[in-house]
């Protein structure tokens, strides 16, 4: 298997279980604590490996996570970009950061994504969740777990040699 072939492999394995797990039913005194898994990823790849995302996959993933949460169209989208304008601005400096520093970070760019998606909401729906910075919480806590997990697994198939 050539190493592109693993790339959009793991890509999609990883986004398709971002987006299973948004949409995983939950109690829902818990469902303002949802952790974004998918900003997770993109967060990810956008300072680790930001040869292998690119805008229309930022734009794919966010229409496909609209459909998934019953959202409007885009909205989720303009959040995702707004994380990737966000985490291409700081890479640098995230990747020097100690890991609970990152967490502090890409608490801030998450909850920049979020705000846009509020602004998008209340601008549609003339109303907001009063509680969706829990979830940029959750998120932000997640990332000390997440990152060297998506890094060993993104490691290992990016860079394996293949036998040909």
């Amino acid at each position: 298997m050539s190493n592109d072939a693993r790339h959009y492999l793991i890509l999609t394995v990883l986004f398709m279980g971002s987006l299973l797990l948004a949409v995983w039913p939950l109690p829902f005194t818990w469902m303002p604590y949802r952790p974004v898994f998918l900003a997770l990823i993109l967060c990810y790849l956008v300072v680790y490996r930001p040869d292998l995302i690119n805008l229309y996959i930022i734009v794919i993933a966010g229409i496909i996570y609209d459909v998934f949460n019953g959202n409007a169209m885009g909205q989720q989208t303009l959040g995702f970009i707004v994380m990737a304008f966000g985490c291409t601005m700081l890479q640098q400096r995230i990747k020097m950061f100690a890991a609970i520093q990152q967490a502090g970070v890409i608490f801030l760019i998450v909850g920049l994504g979020q705000m846009a998606v509020n602004w998008v909401e209340a601008l549609l729906y003339g109303q907001t969740i009063p509680k969706v910075f829990a979830s940029v919480a959750t998120t932000a806590l997640l990332w000390p777990f997440c990152s060297p997990v998506l890094h060993v697994l993104l490691r290992r198939g990016w860079t394996a040699t293949s036998d040909e």
